[in-house]
């Protein structure tokens, strides 16, 4: 019996001895961290990134903390990792504050520090901090809420462009305060949060065009995973106000093409390498020999339930819904359309058409100051609404619409966007730089004054959660 005891004892240590051995042989230790980039910048405020390379086998995390003082929001920590690479992206850190982070491995309730090091993040510049809200007061939303800056291109004021000022697109809590931006030396002229938790932004440093010439896919923390150049493979036309990003991670963007001299707008498809798999042009509905012509001006696009395209034309007051497939237009919704609006149901100069029901459109119809600029047609109406138009089932016509009208103090002749959440609204009155919060009968309930002008701004998760 002892014997038998013995050996059972025995065999427990050898087999302790052996799996302590294999443990302690994956565990990575100190010199298995390679090639260490910080990245702590200028461009990217109130972000880092820290990556490496793991030579050796286990689990590693990262934590970061102020070296001192108080940290005033929680950092979150995201882990990306690729093989043997690691990234870590930190968000919610302060402006111009030393930090100290450390690469722990993990070994069952026991933690190493593998390195141990600083960064320093950089200051707010002080023409954002003069952008952003001076105000306590917060939303009652959830979320946070994506906008850019944005200034005018060359055709708008005239004015040749050497050197564009700073654009940024920035991430605001519901107070106003700064989350996280991205600031570029080119103007942003559009931004979009997308399905997959990356920013798709279009910028331009190109003199004297409305049009965008870089297409940008970032993380939250500001690795550029991709981008795209005008000139470069497919990427042949110039693309201006929007785009969106399709579930196989393509791209469709709004396009502006020469067509016998004249400005078309249009769409395309780029695949990840910027191969061009389709392209299509309002030409084929609207000839350019139309006197007197006038560029469609597309500023928005969208999916319908089914998947198929839902883009706004300011230019001619229009709505249009493509096949997904053959891009083949199914109707045009607006003044001179397929489905005519006429009177107080038209839309003038609108921004942001889409659905929010199967068969309910929303948009934020500008309206038009015949007195002010860019007049493309004689319809005179000095405020901004959100416009709903109700189809019948196969959309065919216009069942019913309604309206909410903005106090003029609000009025954005230009830009502008809306947004559903819940029973309540997210509006962008961007000439006049608010950002509105609206119940479902159309009441203020809360507003965010900017600096200055901005394409549009848009509910986004909160990435500190």
């Amino acid at each position: 019996m002892k014997r038998n005891l013995l050996y059972t004892f025995l065999v427990f240590l050898i087999s302790f001895g052996l799996s302590s051995g294999c443990v302690k042989e994956n565990t990575p230790g100190p010199d298995d961290i390679q090639n260490l980039v910080v990245v702590s910048d200028t461009i990217n405020l109130l972000t880092a990134r820290v990556h490496f390379d793991l030579a050796g086998f286990g689990e590693v995390q990262l934590h970061c903390e102020p070296e001192t003082g108080e940290q005033t929001r929680p950092i979150k920590v995201i882990k990306r990792v690729n093989q043997n690479s690691y990234s870590f992206d930190l968000l919610g850190l302060q402006e111009n504050t030393r930090y100290v982070f450390r690469i722990v491995s993990q070994d069952g309730q026991n933690q190493e520090i593998l390195h141990e090091g600083f960064f320093t993040t950089a200051a707010i510049p002080q023409w954002l901090v003069d952008y952003l809200p001076d105000t306590d007061h917060r939303m009652n939303i959830d979320g946070l809420i994506l906008l850019n800056t944005f200034t005018l291109p060359p055709t708008l004021t005239g004015v040749p462009v050497v050197n564009y000022p700073a654009s940024a697109f920035l991430v605001v809590d519901p107070s106003g305060k700064l989350i996280l931006a991205r600031v570029s030396n080119a103007r942003i002229s559009a931004v979009r949060y997308t399905q997959r938790g990356t920013f798709l932004s279009i910028h331009s440093d190109f003199p004297n065009t409305s049009g965008s010439n870089h297409i940008i896919e970032t993380t939250l923390a500001g690795d550029t995973i991709l981008h795209l150049v005008y000139g470069h493979g497919g990427f042949d036309r110039m693309v201006h106000h929007d785009m969106i990003l399709t579930d196989d991670h393509h791209i469709i963007a709004i396009t502006e093409s020469s067509v016998g001299g004249v400005k078309v707008d249009g769409l395309m498809r780029l695949d990840r390498s910027g191969n061009k798999i389709w392209e299509w042009d309002t030409s084929d509905i609207i000839p350019v020999t139309n006197q007197p012509y006038i560029q469609p001006w597309g500023n928005s696009i969208s999916f319908d339930n089914e998947g198929n395209f839902i883009v706004s034309f300011r230019n001619i007051h229009q709505v249009w819904k493509l096949h997904k497939d053959t891009r083949q237009v199914i109707w045009r919704l607006g003044k001179n359309g397929t489905i005519p609006l006429s009177g107080n149901n038209m839309f003038l100069t609108q921004h942001m058409a889409q659905f929010i029901e199967p068969n309910r459109l929303m948009l934020f119809d500008n309206g038009q100051d015949v007195r002010g600029r860019i007049v493309v047609s004689n319809d005179h109406r000095p405020y901004s609404r959100i416009a709903f138009y109700d189809f019948n089932a196969d959309q065919t016509q216009i069942l019913n619409s309604s309206f909410i009208n903005l106090p003029e103090k609000y009025f954005t002749w230009a830009m502008g966007s809306v947004i559903k959440m819940g029973n309540t609204y997210l509006v962008g009155s961007s000439w006049p730089g608010y950002i509105l919060h609206l119940d479902e009968s159309g009441n203020i309930l809360s507003e965010l004054k900017f600096g200055s002008l901005f394409y549009r701004a848009v509910p986004v998760e909160n990435f500190l959660d």
